[in-house]
């Protein structure tokens, strides 16, 4: 091999292994120069509920001409909000007038509220009026009926599970306990008595 030849082989050799050290640094350098890119942000997204718990101080309830909140499912003017339901929705309590109402809004509050969801069947009609627990109304008290239900300071009738008055016996939900016939506001507290009359009956004594 001539001089000539041994010099450009070595050259060669030499300019090869440069050029692979260069891509090497080139590749680091670009992997440590490189940012990662960032995760996308998880946004978690619920359903919003209606729950219960204190109320709150915000109500959601619009009122009516006398400032009495009105309720979202009946529409009926609640003048004793503490006497009735309430749910908590969205930061705002929205108080009811009786257990079925309080059913159909926590079902569907945002309907109720913004008026889309149909009234509440047991809760309809100007005088707030609810059928009896066969879905037809009840017949009114004969004579020998014992009524167990007190009365409040203007000599109505109150529901023994929720306070409220009761306008009309003859189409009031009733069930008879003990000898004695109780008148409710609504079906649903037929239910809650039923499942604890004891409670409700002594309750009924204390307020006589």
């Amino acid at each position: 091999m001539t001089l000539r030849n041994l010099t450009l082989t070595v050259a060669l050799v030499l300019s090869t292994c440069l050029a692979f050290a260069g891509c090497q640094k080139s590749e680091s350098g670009d992997t440590a120069g490189a940012v990662a890119p960032r995760p996308s942000p998880q946004i978690e997204t619920a359903p919003a509920s209606a729950t219960g718990g204190e109320a709150l101080e915000a109500i959601g309830n619009l009122t009516d001409e006398d400032g009495n909140y009105v309720c979202p499912v009946s529409g009926k003017s609640i003048e004793n909000p503490e006497n009735h339901p309430y749910v908590n929705y969205e930061g705002k309590t929205y108080y009811l007038w009786c257990p079925n109402c309080e059913a159909k809004f926590t079902s569907d509050p945002t309907g109720y509220i913004e008026g889309t969801a149909l009234k509440c069947s047991d809760c309809e009609g100007e005088e707030h009026e609810h059928a009896g627990p066969g879905g037809e109304d009840e017949a009114a008290p004969d004579a020998e009926t014992v009524i167990g239900n007190a009365k409040n300071a203007d000599g109505a009738y109150i529901c023994p599970v929720m306070d409220n008055p009761i306008p009309d016996l003859d189409k009031a939900a009733s069930t008879v306990h003990e000898g004695k016939t109780y008148y409710f506001c609504c079906p649903g507290c037929v239910d809650q008595f039923k499942a604890d009359p004891e409670k409700y009956v002594a309750k009924v004594s204390l307020a006589e």
